[in-house]
């Protein structure tokens, strides 16, 4: 497809072959080979078998692939990932490539998900949307007394050093300490801040 409208009395069925582009498919689709949508909706319900695959690209935090559905998404088979652009999330990112109106079922396989030794996408599949994301690392909180704190998990005698601002230009320590697993870093000023910065260094 290239922005037209595939209609169907009933169904489109993808047996062999691949499915691709941007457009509306009016009607049911079942997908028994590929679909590759870059931005692809469909008017009616999306049904993979164990013979179909999913393959969406994500090429920069606005740029990914989407399939939309009206109605319902049944998920079997595979969904694979790729990146482009040499594009590279960050923590905090997320893309919902998929939303539907329900879903059933699940992937029988994901690919694409690692990308890296210690970096990897969370699928998270929703009531309404799946949503690719890679999570930040850091847990934010309150202490008892309602001082900020941050904690992550940190690297064994690496030196860690939690700094603060309050205009982004001027920066002090708040405290440091050496990684023994998980590093926890509180402020009390921050009790006495209508905002603050953060920011985690090491020598």
């Amino acid at each position: 497809l290239s922005g037209a409208t595939l209609k169907a009395a009933t169904s489109v069925n993808v047996d062999g072959g691949i499915l691709a582009g941007t457009g509306t498919v009016s009607g049911n689709l079942f997908n028994r080979a590929q679909v590759n949508p870059t931005a692809l909706t469909v008017i009616g319900n999306y049904t993979q078998t164990a013979a179909g695959a999913l393959n969406v690209t994500i090429g920069g935090v606005f740029q990914y692939d989407t399939l939309a559905v009206s109605g319902q998404a049944a998920f079997d088979g595979a969904l694979n990932v790729s990146l482009t652009n040499s594009f590279l999330p960050l923590p905090g990112n997320g893309f919902p490539v998929l939303t539907y109106g329900s879903a059933r079922g699940a992937f029988a396989k994901t690919n694409g998900l690692s990308l890296s030794a210690a970096l990897s996408l969370n699928l998270n599949l929703g009531p309404n949307s799946l949503v690719l994301s890679l999570p930040s690392p850091f847990k934010l909180s309150r202490a008892a007394d309602g001082a900020f704190r941050v904690r992550f998990e940190g690297t064994a005698g690496i030196l860690y050093r939690m700094e603060a601002s309050d205009d982004l230009v001027n920066w002090s320590p708040v405290t440091a300490e050496s990684s023994v697993g998980m590093v926890e870093f509180t402020d009390p000023d921050s009790l006495r801040r209508r905002q603050r910065f953060y920011r985690v260094r090491t020598p």
